[in-house]
């Protein structure tokens, strides 16, 4: 990014670590003895100055991370409902989704990027950076990434670290995705949700894997199809999408068939009934 550098302010007694800081990434000696104190001022009487940094507005995303956790035929086959084959085209697409999804609504998967440009009359320059997480309520949470020589630096570090830029996401190309994809022959799902609804009870099969993201209290949505009265339709199970524990199963685009929590259900893992632990 090739906007110009703002020139922050910060108190004198810091000058000292600030001038090393700059040597050191130009020459080379040793880093600071108290950089964490330059940076801690930053992230606490200095917030404000640090969060005015916003670099363009932009964010950046660890496509590794989100790969890890969500890149898999399991991960995609539970949250579409589909028992059919799964091929490339329906990967790359799954996988764009979460991406612009991650962009656009989460913002703590995808932090903020800020940058504070260090100054000095006889070194020249450096930059602090963060990545900061923002928790609503919960507040901001910056993410110290490191001392670098400029903006070009940082933002290799953060290609090799596995993130992309918001304004880099129609650069993602899909042998990029597929290559951070994990493929499986066959779906073992040895996790069932059970709800009652009507006179019938029903079932969300899922795995291991997508159970845990459940029980961290991540938001997992899953389709699954079902019969009611020799009708074959698609149930939509929400997760934790309401608070820790909260579980809504619609059907039929919107109607409502079960609103309420874990704990009011019946949990199988691998063959035997576990109870749902609202802490």
């Amino acid at each position: 990014m090739d906007t110009q550098s703002q020139r922050l302010l910060h108190p004198k007694a810091l000058d000292e670590v600030i001038s090393a800081a700059i040597e050191h990434v130009h020459r080379g000696t040793p880093v600071p003895r108290n950089l964490e104190g330059l940076t801690k001022w930053y992230e606490n009487n200095g917030i404000d100055t640090l969060l005015a940094s916003w670099e363009d507005f932009s964010r950046a995303l660890n496509l590794r991370d989100l790969a890890r956790s969500r890149f898999s035929d399991d991960e995609l086959s539970e949250a579409e409902g589909i028992t059919s084959k799964v091929d490339d085209a329906k990967r790359v697409d799954y996988a764009r989704r979460l991406i612009s999804e991650a962009f656009d609504t989460d913002i703590v998967i995808s932090p903020s990027v800020h940058v504070v440009e260090l100054t000095n009359e006889k070194h020249g320059a450096a930059i602090l950076a963060w990545l900061v997480e923002f928790h609503g309520q919960g507040g901001v949470f910056p993410v110290f990434q490191g001392l670098f020589r400029d903006r070009r630096d940082f933002y290799c570090y953060l290609q090799n670290t596995g993130h992309v830029l918001d304004t880099e996401e129609s650069s993602i190309s899909d042998s990029m995705i597929l290559s951070l994809w994990e493929r499986s022959t066959e779906v073992n799902r040895t996790v069932k949700v059970f709800v009652k609804w009507g006179n019938s009870a029903y079932d969300c099969p899922m795995s291991q894997r997508t159970w845990r993201r459940i029980v961290a209290g991540k938001s997992v949505k899953r389709v699954v199809p079902f019969y009611f009265e020799g009708k074959r339709s698609k149930g939509t199970w929400e997760f934790n999408k309401q608070g820790f524990g909260s579980l809504v199963v619609t059907y039929d685009g919107e109607a409502v068939a079960f609103d309420g929590n874990l704990s009011d259900s019946s949990i199988i893992v691998d063959d035997q009934q576990v109870k749902w632990e609202s802490e």
